[in-house]
């Protein structure tokens, strides 16, 4: 009995079948856990605060001042110092990218976009 029929992970060389099944599973996992993340924030909207990862990565300390600004509050200077330490101590230390392909897991494009695509009556 193979690896993936034992329910094995990986993709080794002889076992695409596990790589395949855990890309379904975790694409389900995470489509589910984003609609009931949304449902919760359709219910409590000014509990949330929009924040684009990407602002995040070119601007921390920025961002989470507008964070802090957008609920009430002020960062200390205490916190400003140890959010630009922080930053330093990760660029500093940031590892080489590794890339994963859709393919590897048995998944394509449209597959992703069907199952994070939630119907307008869910309240996602």
């Amino acid at each position: 009995m193979g690896a993936s029929e034992r329910g094995g992970s990986g993709t080794g060389p002889g076992r695409p079948r596990a790589g395949h099944q855990l890309g379904r599973d975790w694409v389900q996992l995470w489509a589910q856990a984003v609609q009931r993340a949304m449902r919760v924030r359709a219910d409590n909207p000014q509990r949330f605060v929009d924040i684009a990862y990407s602002q995040l990565a070119a601007e921390p300390l920025t961002t989470v001042d507008g964070i802090a600004a957008r609920l009430g509050a002020e960062l200390t200077p205490a916190a400003r110092q140890q959010i630009t330490t922080r930053v330093r101590r990760a660029e500093a230390a940031r590892p080489r990218a590794h890339r994963y392909h859709l393919d590897r897991y048995g998944l394509t494009p449209q597959h992703v976009r069907d199952a994070f695509s939630f119907p307008q009556n869910t309240g996602v």
